[in-house]
């Protein structure tokens, strides 16, 4: 098999049809099945392979400014330098444009010892980090260089905290794991 293209999103999302289509109706890509098939401790996630003759994204990540840049996936293994407490991260979701938060959990995991997952906890540094419809946004962090990206985490929803609104987000080289397992294919950030 060649290399496919494929976007990544919400397992709830990825369930309500086989099929994805964009604003002006035009189908784009088909959801991977084997995504979406139910686990004990899986993660909300899913990928759907992008049609050769749509480009309907972008493969580059914005920084916190807007300016379009390389993203490279951050390889999480705890004890992270990158993903600590009072990191500023943002997205260029759906909605949020940008949506603009600070770490407040560098590690919560949930699940079982099979399937963990580590969830990072993050709370709005200017007004909201995330509102509905950024399901799926990928969390970055600005390289001190201005190199590149750091894309580490995928939004998976919100909840009310001591201090206000809190989102929680999943690692993104977790998720891509377990994208891997079910389907037998390799994933890689594009």
């Amino acid at each position: 098999m060649g290399r496919v293209i494929c976007i990544l999103l919400s397992k709830h999302v990825a369930k309500c049809g086989r099929e994805l289509y964009f604003e002006d109706k035009r189908k784009v890509c088909k959801v991977l099945q084997a995504t979406l098939k139910e686990e004990a401790g899986d993660l909300d996630i899913a990928a759907a392979e992008l049609f050769h003759k749509e480009h309907v994204c972008s493969s580059a990540f914005r920084d916190s400014t807007g300016k379009l840049m390389e993203g490279k996936l951050h390889e999480y293994e705890g004890e992270d330098k990158l993903i600590k407490e009072g990191r500023k991260v943002h997205i260029w979701g759906a909605s949020s444009r940008p949506g603009r938060g600070l770490i407040e959990i560098a590690e919560f995991k949930t699940g079982n010892k099979n399937c963990q997952q580590i969830l990072i906890q993050i709370k709005d540094e200017d007004g909201k980090f995330a509102e509905p419809g950024d399901s799926g946004a990928i969390v970055c962090v600005d390289d001190p260089d201005g190199t590149f990206v750091h894309a580490i985490g995928m939004v998976i929803g919100d909840g009310i905290g001591q201090n206000g609104r809190i989102y929680y987000t999943l690692t993104l080289s977790n998720v891509l794991k377990q994208l891997e397992r079910k389907t037998g294919q390799k994933f890689e950030l594009y």
